[in-house]
């Protein structure tokens, strides 16, 4: 059991401690909301992921982002990997027309065909194998199915592989956004989310580095003239599980 007088991150650190060795974890109030000075068994309650946040979590406008996202092809870039998968789950909320969702991890998109199979057969879904550098591959996508916003999650972010191979992190990272971006502008795209991080803000490692580029890219591309695509990016920290991403971004995509 856990006494609200702790210190919000001690607190925070037995919750996440507790949860990972599979126990239940309940919470008492603080001594002053008891009822008339006597504790009561039933203002004990189980703790949610939302209590460890610090704050209230964020109420999403559905009904805006549903008009944002209803009858459009929508194409989200490394689909399969861990934040791109809950962006499609996301999507397959909506009235949307069509999600194409592109990675080059074989088996990662494997197993989001079969989840995609099986809970959401409803709706029309393209998986392409593709890799986000490959200018000529990326441009035969757009040409065929004309996505009108875009979800950019494609990218290496493991800080320590990054460390060790900084030119994969500037190619795929870098370069695919470079060449989505020029290609979103070039056939018509009304939206554009770059997916980026936290470490991209005073960056202290390679993946960090590389990330502040791609939204330096972004930025400067959506200020040319000729430019009518919304380009957005949101950055991601760490989130307390996946369930807790259910994009905030998405608000900004209306």
């Amino acid at each position: 059991m856990v006494s609200k007088t702790f210190h919000p991150w001690k607190k925070s650190d037995i919750i996440r401690s507790s949860l990972d060795l599979g126990l239940e974890v309940l919470e008492a109030p603080s001594v002053d909301t008891w009822l008339n000075g006597q504790f009561n068994l039933h203002q004990i309650r189980k703790v949610k992921l939302e209590d460890l946040l610090g704050r209230d979590p964020i109420q999403l406008n559905m009904k805006r982002i549903g008009i944002g996202l209803t009858g459009k092809t929508i194409l989200v870039t490394g689909a399969a990997g861990s934040i791109g998968s809950e962006i499609v789950r996301q999507l397959t909320r909506f009235n949307i027309k069509k999600l194409i969702l592109i990675d080059q991890a074989e088996t990662p998109m494997f197993l989001l065909e079969n989840e995609l199979r099986s809970s959401y057969s409803h709706r029309q879904v393209q998986l392409i194998l593709a890799d986000v550098t490959h200018r000529e591959k990326m441009e035969s996508i757009f040409q065929e199915y004309h996505p009108k916003v875009v979800f950019h999650a494609a990218a290496y972010k493991h800080v320590p592989l990054m460390e060790e191979n900084p030119h994969e992190a500037i190619r795929v990272n870098v370069g695919g956004t470079k060449i989505l971006t020029r290609l979103a502008m070039r056939y018509g795209v009304k939206k554009f989310v770059m997916i980026s991080t936290d470490k991209a803000v005073n960056p202290s490692n390679v993946m960090g580095a590389s990330k502040r580029i791609c939204e330096m890219i972004v930025h400067l591309i959506a200020q040319k003239p000729s430019n009518r695509t919304q380009f957005i990016v949101t950055r991601f920290g760490n989130v307390l599980g996946i369930e807790w991403f259910r994009y905030t971004h998405l608000q900004q995509t209306n």
